[in-house]
């Protein structure tokens, strides 16, 4: 029993570790204290939608997991229980946003630290991220600031217009 046990405790270990050096590129990881089944059953179907993975992970075999790859840095922050929400993509700050209002709605400090675009945002920064426009929007609003412009520079050609042929007129 106790050699079944070792092995998948070693599996695990390999599994993860083979993720995080070649497929996973961003990544949560979370204090799970606290937070009820139906937390993470509402945190799967409903803020992430399927592009996240959820693990849960305990401390030991976490810090085994990261050698060698480039999360080796979460060592410092794997104390307690550890849950990793991953992704297999870079842009994913809308649903870091999401993850993050759903544990400031349930005023809970759970977050330890996040990996998204090759940066590490901890504690304070997390709030930066948090009110962070996304890129969709940052599109979105460049064009209406532009199509703005370009009504306000029609509408000032139209009264220049309008000024030369009333001056005409006269």
């Amino acid at each position: 029993m106790k050699i079944k046990n070792i092995e998948y405790k070693k599996n695990i270990v390999l599994n993860l570790n083979e993720l995080l050096k070649h497929k996973i590129l961003s990544l949560i990881l979370i204090n799970p204290t606290y937070l009820s089944f139906n937390d993470l059953i509402y945190i799967r179907k409903n803020v992430i939608s399927k592009k996240l993975n959820l693990f849960m992970i305990k401390n030991s075999l976490l810090k085994k997991s990261i050698v060698n790859t480039k999360f080796n840095f979460i060592e410092k922050y794997a104390n307690g229980p550890n849950m990793i929400l991953y992704f297999y993509e870079y842009n994913i700050i809308d649903y870091v946003k999401k993850i993050i209002s759903f544990f400031k709605n349930k005023n809970l400090n759970n977050i330890k630290l996040i990996f998204v675009e090759n940066r590490i945002f901890v504690e304070s920064k997390i709030d930066y991220l948090h009110n962070l426009i996304s890129f969709e929007n940052s599109i979105k609003k460049i064009i209406f600031i532009l199509n703005k412009i370009s009504i306000i520079n029609l509408l000032k050609i139209f009264n220049f217009i309008k000024k030369i042929k009333h001056e005409e007129e006269i």
